[in-house]
């Protein structure tokens, strides 16, 4: 719509590339006696490690959250194998991600800008994520109201809580404990963490009413729930998958509330751009594999599986009704008296504004015009945002 194809759009698809090694990781499979993890599955590993440090060169904002999740993804799909063996296999992924992009990463420049403060003036320091660590401030002014979170993400969030209300059901504790006299063992719910939960959720409430923040309850309780469920059942499972990244979603959603990344614009404005389009991606996924989890689920239920394909079918419906609707509005907000010229890419130098820019419009004319391949431009410096200067 906007004919702007930033780094954050054109790495989505990598992004979700980079999901797909996730998934690799979380699924390498038990060692047989004798076997090695490295001389196994090394060369997966590095593979995944390589692809996702990529991803800096890209957007760098994707690396941190990706490299997180493959690296949660190698822990879960090497829980039973050897301590040794998991932390080799981490620092493997790790290294791979980074050694081969150091070319790039000693000559990036961030965009970040310090922090004023003690604190950030030390974690400057440090080399190589000095810069970045220095940059990040603390938020304080308001937060995201549930209006605009639903706004962005009205269409996933109820797909979240319905697995979260599934599950939960299916791990209650009578259908835990027969499961466990089915295997001939016993189970009985860990009391420490259901005080640890309902703890952190009385947290997160009074901390929503007193900052105030809502989305820590309209994110915070999920998230405590998920932490609940997984830890009942941490099979690598549909259901799952979907709930941790549900949950590492909302985490994130949590972040620019409390916190940005200092840049050129002074405020949380990009950081809340970023994060939410990695969220974006992240809840779309797991609506995905949420569709097919409560589609078997209803097997046996015909009123259900009429309503989940119909919701499906009514929310891509209404997306798709958006490009018409806000291409409509931006042109209407851009040129509402516009006359349409083709597919000229310059006839706007000519037109708009009366011909404000039609010197620009003859300047390029002549280049096209006189202009041989070696010549040279030299051009005034200026902003990057400004029309006038460096033109």
């Amino acid at each position: 719509m906007l004919g702007d194809p930033h780094p954050h759009l054109l790495a989505l698809p990598f992004a979700i590339a980079a999901l797909a090694f996730a998934w690799l990781l979380l699924t390498l499979g038990r060692l047989h006696d004798g076997e090695s993890l490295l001389r196994r599955d090394g060369l997966r590993i590095a593979a995944a490690g390589w692809f996702i440090g990529a991803l800096y060169a890209m957007n760098s904002w994707d690396l941190p959250t990706y490299l997180l999740i493959a690296l949660l993804a190698l822990a879960l799909g090497t829980a039973s194998m050897a301590l040794r063996d998991r932390l080799l296999a981490g620092a493997l992924l790790v290294a791979s991600a980074i050694a081969p992009w150091i070319p790039f990463s000693v000559h990036f420049e961030t965009p970040a800008r310090p922090v004023a403060s003690g604190l950030a003036g030390a974690l400057g320091e440090v080399p190589v994520i000095g810069g970045v660590l220095g940059s990040i401030g603390s938020y304080q002014g308001e937060r995201t109201s549930p209006q605009e979170y639903f706004a962005v993400f009205g269409f996933m969030y109820p797909f979240a809580i319905l697995l979260i209300v599934l599950e939960a059901w299916r791990r209650r504790d009578g259908v835990l404990a027969a499961r466990a006299r089915a295997r001939g063992s016993t189970w009985q719910a860990d009391p420490l963490m259901q005080r640890f939960a309902i703890v952190t959720a009385v947290l997160c409430l009074v901390g929503s009413l007193v900052v105030p923040a809502p989305l820590l309850v309209i994110c915070g309780l999920p998230v405590i729930m998920v932490w609940l469920l997984i830890d009942r059942d941490f099979r690598v499972t549909g259901a799952n998958v979907a709930l941790v990244l549900y949950a590492i979603a909302m985490i994130m959603t949590l972040v620019p509330e409390f916190f940005y990344l200092s840049d050129i614009y002074g405020s949380r404005m990009n950081t809340v751009f970023k994060v939410y389009y990695q969220v974006w991606l992240l809840m779309a996924v797991a609506t995905a594999l949420t569709v097919i989890v409560l589609w078997r689920a209803a097997r046996h239920h015909v009123a259900v599986r009429v309503a989940v394909p119909a919701t499906v079918t009514a929310i891509v419906a209404l997306g798709l009704v958006y490009p018409v609707v806000g291409g409509r509005q931006w042109l209407e907000w851009r040129a509402p008296d516009r006359v349409w010229h083709g597919v000229d890419g310059l006839a706007y130098l000519r037109h708009e504004q009366g011909g404000l820019y039609a010197g620009e419009y003859a300047a390029i004319a002549w280049l096209w015009e006189h202009a041989g391949a070696d010549d040279v431009i030299l051009t005034a410096g200026g902003g990057e945002w400004s029309n006038e200067l460096g033109r």
